[in-house]
């Protein structure tokens, strides 16, 4: 029966949707993006929105119209649900005929068995099926979660972002502080090279100006002197 088949797809949409709440809303779960596809597409434009200081007249009213665009299998959600409003009205208005004309005397018992059991078919399923409570209990999941939990939540990640960012900051400081300190040892070292290498040079000197000078005065050296020239070159 049609309007059976259209409650039970509305009915398995918002099982599935309440169920997809559920999973993205405890920490401890796997989120895979299937299950998870529509609430997190909804929450981030819900994030753009609030970023870009829009406020929302109502969330509910946003909730619902994102559920209303998407798609259950190939159709809109929004033309199943309207092709069940349309099928349960022509059901009642069809019974509703059917016993005016039975009151009226002009309807077969076969067609009023029918219309009978359409009916209470309809009535059933309805209440089996309660399309509306599941709706109401879905959006007010989601509208709770937007409303509280989401922006606790989205506060500490943006927390945890900055935190990463400042981290990331102090660590290229460091790096560069490092880098800056390597290039200055190795300018120092160098500048040591030239100092070790400059003193030997003048000491290379000061040998040959003590030498050239104790070759100019040149007599028999005793013992005693022959110290005191070492300690002068040395």
């Amino acid at each position: 029966m049609w309007y059976v088949l259209l409650i039970c797809m509305i009915h398995n949409y918002f099982a599935k949707l309440y169920k997809s709440v559920k999973i993205y809303t405890d920490k401890r779960s796997y989120k895979p993006y299937n299950d998870i596809g529509f609430i997190d597409n909804l929450i981030k434009d819900y994030n753009t929105i609030i970023l870009s200081d829009n406020r929302l007249s109502s969330v509910s009213l946003y909730v619902k119209t994102r559920m209303y665009e998407d798609y259950i299998g190939k159709f809109r959600f929004r033309r199943i649900k309207n092709n069940l409003y349309i099928t349960r009205a022509s059901i009642f208005l069809v019974s509703i005929i059917l016993i005016v004309l039975t009151l009226m005397g002009e309807a077969s018992p076969v067609v009023i068995s029918v219309s009978i059991f359409i009916s209470i078919t309809t009535i059933v399923t309805s209440i089996i099926y309660n399309v509306t409570y599941a709706e109401n209990e879905t959006v007010m999941l989601l509208e709770n979660y937007l409303r509280n939990q989401y922006h606790i939540e989205a506060t500490k990640i943006q927390q945890e972002k900055n935190k990463s960012t400042e981290v990331s900051k102090l660590k290229s400081k460091i790096d560069n502080l490092q880098m800056e300190l390597d290039s200055k040892n190795k300018e120092l070292g160098s500048l040591s090279k030239e100092l070790v290498m400059a003193r030997k040079y003048i000491q290379a000197l000061e040998l040959e100006r003590i030498g050239s000078k104790a070759l100019a005065n040149y007599y028999p050296l005793k013992d005693k002197d022959l110290v005191s020239l070492l300690k002068d070159i040395i």
